[in-house]
């Protein structure tokens, strides 16, 4: 396996923490504004197919005490 060490977008600090640092490395500059994105900022997640169902098995899911997996694809 060959590993590419990114670039950061923002250069980085020597004080900074790891979260300054990725946050950086992706350019972003406000890490608490993309944390904790206003209302108007998000989409609404009920336009997401489907989504009525994924919200009834999650809480399936927690009645029955199941493992969850979160995944994503930040493409």
């Amino acid at each position: 396996m060959n590993w590419k060490q990114r670039t950061p977008k923002i250069p980085l600090d020597h004080y900074d923490n790891t979260y300054t640092k990725l946050a950086k490395l992706n350019g972003i500059t406000n890490i608490d504004q993309f944390l904790n994105p206003l209302s108007n900022v998000i989409c609404n997640s009920y336009l997401l197919k489907n989504i009525d169902a994924l919200a009834q098995r999650i809480i399936l899911a927690i009645r029955n005490r199941e493992a969850i997996t979160i995944s994503g694809d930040p493409d």
